[in-house]
């Protein structure tokens, strides 16, 4: 199992080799998926992007799958809120992994807290490497406030 803590933006084509994708690819996936108001979603320097809600602290390769020149990689992603947004949102749709229904004593995710989701991330294997597939952050897995 591998962590990686922060988001460094990569190229969304990774070098090819014979093993799975892991988190640096996962890493490029996120820095291509489109947030609110079609900005880019993990690129600073936005006005209304995920950034500006949450960061990344964390990426967890959970498990991943290869069949043939396709693979689908299984990461937990564990993000801290830094602009209180509702729970029930396009901010939590986009950024946070989907709406969070089922926590009635939450109106808001405050400032500081950790959410944890996991997410498979689906990649196609090129020459020059592996090409993410994955356009959305939501819908994601197993979501839960950590803290």
């Amino acid at each position: 199992m591998r962590v990686f803590f922060a988001l460094a933006v990569a190229p969304l084509l990774i070098g090819c080799s014979e093993k799975a994708p892991d988190v640096p690819d996962v890493q490029a996936c996120l820095s291509g998926i489109p947030g609110p108001a079609t900005e880019t979603m993990f690129s600073p320097g936005q006005t209304r992007n995920c950034p500006a809600y949450v960061e990344v602290i964390s990426i967890t390769r959970l498990d991943y799958r290869i069949n043939g020149d396709q693979s689908d990689v299984i990461v937990r992603v564990n993000l801290r809120v830094k602009i209180p947004f509702p729970l029930v949102s396009i901010e939590a749709e986009t950024c946070a992994g989907g709406s969070w229904y089922g926590y009635p004593t939450m109106k808001d995710f405050p400032v500081g807290q950790v959410l944890a989701l996991t997410k498979t991330f689906s990649f196609t294997k090129f020459q020059s490497g592996w090409r993410c597939q994955t356009r959305n952050f939501s819908p994601a897995e197993d979501l839960k406030p950590v803290n």
